[in-house]
């Protein structure tokens, strides 16, 4: 009877261990690519996939993936050549997915807190840059790049917030910057050479920006709650800048040429 209670107590612990052990899957196919996965906690999850559709591979792609807490995922995609993705994840529940189609990009994406979401992809062209700082819980970021030497970045603190970049072109540049809770910030940008800068700082503000052309520049700095800022940019060279300070005020501006 004293054996079987102690296999019965074994099988059990080992269940335990094994229910919250974590996992590394990294996938190479090409030549010079480095990956490096380290995993403290529970229940974490790293995918990383360097490898290439077109002869022979990927090449020369790093990938740095840090997760500390439990039940952390990251993915990371690497298709063609001399990408760099780094995710790092502090806390639980959070998610990061990069995808990186083309060559010469980097994305960099820190998590620290609980049920954020950050998701980069970049592709249709070389040299992007994205940056994704989280530091709340249940935040979301993403950050889309199809073209060429497009800058991305997304800084959020608090609880709730969403941030959305998607640009399409080449040589624009994003900043969204959220300090609060439950704010919106949507950047579109499709043309070349476009700036826009977001900042809000309180509760349920929101900021859309759709940019369409050539050197436009925009600013929108929302403090307070509930405000409404709209700027729509088409054709060449146009200038925006908001201000809202206090509750629900609503702005909107529209240019073209």
């Amino acid at each position: 009877m004293k054996k079987i209670v102690l296999s019965a107590a074994a099988l059990f612990i080992g269940a335990i261990s094994f229910a919250q052990s974590n996992e590394s899957i990294v996938n190479q196919a090409g030549n010079g690519n480095d990956a490096m996965v380290t995993q403290m906690g529970s229940i974490n999850k790293s995918d990383v996939d360097q490898s290439g559709s077109v002869s022979p591979g990927a090449v020369d792609n790093e990938a740095v993936v840090e997760q500390t807490g439990v039940n952390n995922n990251s993915t990371i995609r690497q298709r063609r050549n001399r990408n760099l993705a780094t995710t790092t994840q502090l806390g639980n529940d959070n998610r990061a997915f990069v995808t990186q189609l083309s060559s010469d990009n980097e994305s960099d994406i820190d998590t620290e807190g609980n049920g954020n979401r950050a998701t980069v992809t970049q592709g249709g062209g070389n040299f992007n840059m994205s940056d994704i700082d989280q530091d709340g819980d249940g935040n979301f970021a993403l950050n889309y790049q199809w073209g060429s030497e497009n800058d991305a970045t997304i800084m959020q603190i608090g609880t709730g917030n969403v941030g959305d970049t998607n640009q399409r072109g080449a040589n624009n540049t994003s900043e969204i910057s959220q300090d609060g809770a439950a704010n919106v910030a949507d950047v579109d940008q499709i043309g070349s050479m476009n700036m826009s800068m977001s900042t809000q700082a309180g509760t349920a503000n929101t900021s859309t920006v759709m940019q369409n052309g050539m050197d436009h520049w925009s600013s929108v700095m929302q403090s307070g709650s509930n405000n409404t800022s709209t700027v729509m940019q088409s054709g060449n060279a146009h200038t925006s800048t908001v201000m809202q300070m206090g509750s629900m005020n609503v702005s909107s501006v529209t240019q073209s040429n």
